[in-house]
């Protein structure tokens, strides 16, 4: 990962893409209503990801 953060956003009633964006590892930062639909915001750091990375390798 060569950026310092990713973020991503999705509407709430998407629940695979909740569970993907959680499973790799982001984290939910934020919640509002945007164009009338409830959206989530999730985040990782460059540092999240290379701690996670190394982890899975020692496990």
């Amino acid at each position: 990962m060569e950026f310092p953060i990713v973020l991503a956003d999705v509407d709430e009633a998407n629940t695979a893409s909740i569970h993907v964006l959680e499973r790799s590892g982001m984290r939910e930062t934020k919640r509002e209503i945007s164009g009338g639909s409830p959206l989530l915001y999730f985040e990782t750091t460059r540092a999240e990801y290379l701690l996670k990375k190394h982890r899975a390798q020692v496990a």
